[in-house]
């Protein structure tokens, strides 16, 4: 199974692909400039992405409504904004979201582990990654693997 996997974020996205649940290419874009410029450089890093590794299936983090206990609502529309261009731009690829806690509970052992685990973990398995975001993207590349995966369909 061939799964590109996306973490977004309006200041820098990582992506990371896995064949079978082996991770094989890490990166990240760093993101600058309006928000219509962000949008079209993460269209682009779907759009190539695709076209070069021919993903089964695309996965995005899930958008989490409480950050710190209340709404975030800048972030949440900034992200769900940017979640939609990913999807957009994957299809006609299924995209699919992935609750944090779940990838992290079932890659990195708690659902509370910390984006220097994600690293750690991720450094471990001999890859290089520069940041957590490029970390995460993979952690969530291993997990969209597994058979346990609790994976939501985004349309």
């Amino acid at each position: 199974m061939r799964i590109l996997s996306f973490d977004q974020s309006m200041a820098r996205t990582g992506v990371a692909f896995s064949i079978d649940g082996s991770v094989r290419f890490v990166a990240s874009l760093k993101l600058s400039g309006t928000n219509t410029v962000k949008r079209r450089k993460v269209t682009k890093l779907v759009k190539t992405g695709i076209r070069k590794l021919k993903p089964d299936f695309v996965t995005v983090e899930r958008i989490r409504l409480f950050s710190g206990g209340r709404i975030q609502m800048q972030s949440l529309v900034a992200l769900s904004s940017l979640s939609l261009v990913i999807v957009d731009a994957a299809s006609p690829l299924e995209v699919f979201s992935i609750d944090t806690r779940s990838w992290k509970a079932k890659v990195l052992g708690s659902a509370k582990s910390t984006k220097q685990d994600a690293i750690d973990f991720i450094e471990g398995l001999k890859l290089s990654v520069e940041n957590d975001d490029e970390a995460d993207a993979a952690c969530m590349a291993i997990y969209a693997a597994r058979p346990d995966a609790l994976l939501k369909l985004e349309k």
